[in-house]
Formats: C-alpha cells, structure tokens, sequence
C-alpha cells in the first residue's frame, strides 16, 4: 500500500462523517454515501439478462461474486450487488466498490470467458479493502465505543458490519492498546 495511504483512509472516513452530519462514533452507511456520491447502488438481480446468464449468476455461481461496478458516462457509475449474499457482506461489499471511486482506480481489464469479466489488480483491491473497513469502521469510532465499553456485538449491529470485519479492524487498529492502557 502506498505511503500514507491507512492515515488518508481514517481522514476520509472522517471527512465524510462531518460532511454527513455525523458524529466520529455513527456509522456512515452505504446508503449515505452512494446517495452523498450520486453513485446508484442497485440489486444486481434487475438486470436485463438471459435466462442462462441469470442461472449461472444467481444460481450456479451465486456465492463466486458480490458485486459490480459499471461506468455508465464520464465520472458517473452504478454499483450492482449479489442480494443472494448475507446483507452485512453486502454492507462491506458495496463499501469496497465505492471505496474504489473515491480512490479514483482506473478499472482493470476486461477478458471475455464464459461471460466479460474484469482482471485483477491486487493493490486496488487491497486499498478497496482498507478504505471500505475505514468508511465502516474508523479507529476513532472504534477507540470512542470500546472505551465507552459497549460490546462488540452491539458495535457490529450498530454498524451493520460482521464480527469478522470488526474484529479485523480491532486487530489491524490497535485501538485495544489505548482501550487498556492505565495513566
């Protein structure tokens, strides 16, 4: 990940909050911020597809995506997610694909298999992921609430998040450092 990128993401995450209205500790949804980003978020199942294209998607190989993001004119784009996937995967999910606009990542190739898919570009992924769990979960969100000493699960509830997702960002934050240190 480039320099500065883990500082940039908490300063985004941050930002968006107060443009938002929202206090350090709320959690920004996707809704907020595809609606802030004038970037539709839509059920994947919608599309205008053949019936064996909707087989393989939503039946054979539903579990082997999550979503998608098209251009659709200059600097416009939709987000089409998988409804068969759990909602707070889909929560992560439609963060990460909005994390990819606001990084500004040039969208990869696309590779004609069975059906167009794009490839592959580790470090946009990676910076996806760091972002989406920043926009979800904040450090300072999470530093506030631990110290307040509410419960994990009612953090992920509160923050339509996995335990999985939470218990990352606790980990890669080290916010459980400051939560237990004595003065």
């Amino acid at each position: 990940m480039r320099r500065g990128f883990k500082t940039w993401c908490e300063e985004e995450a941050s930002n968006f909050r107060k443009v938002l209205g929202l206090k350090e500790y709320e959690a920004l949804t996707w809704e907020n911020l595809s609606t802030h980003l004038n970037v539709p978020v839509l059920d994947a199942s919608i599309l205008d597809i053949t019936d064996e294209d909707r087989q393989q998607l939503f039946k054979n190989d539903s579990n082997c995506w999550d979503a998608f993001t098209l251009s659709v004119g200059e600097n416009k784009h939709m987000v089409f997610y998988n409804s068969n996937q759990p909602p707070r995967r889909n929560t992560n999910t439609i963060m990460h694909e909005l994390a990819h606009l606001i990084c500004k990542h040039v969208p990869t190739k696309i590779v004609k298999l069975a059906f167009p898919v794009r490839t592959f570009d580790p470090a946009q992924e990676d910076e996806a992921d760091w972002l989406a769990g920043s926009l979800l979960l904040p450090r300072a969100a999470l530093l506030h609430l631990l110290k307040k000493g509410m419960k994990r699960e009612n953090i992920a509830d509160q923050f339509q998040v996995s335990m999985e997702l939470l218990q990352y960002r606790i980990n890669m934050t080290g916010v459980l450092k400051q939560v237990h240190r004595r003065w």
